[in-house]
């Protein structure tokens, strides 16, 4: 009985342990976009201050 109650406790931390790696994953993807566009949208406006 003990076990199988720790086998389930086991099971759920894994699930939740998976849930948040997938939130992290998400996270920084998002961010390592976010830091792609300010950075194309910089060096846009940077080479056009400098064509002027």
């Amino acid at each position: 009985m003990a076990r199988q109650k720790a086998l389930r406790l086991v099971g759920l931390f894994a699930s939740c342990s998976f849930i948040i790696i997938i939130i992290i994953i998400i996270i920084i993807i998002t961010i390592i976009i976010i830091i792609i566009i300010i950075s194309s949208s910089l060096y846009v406006y940077i080479s056009s201050i400098f064509l002027l």
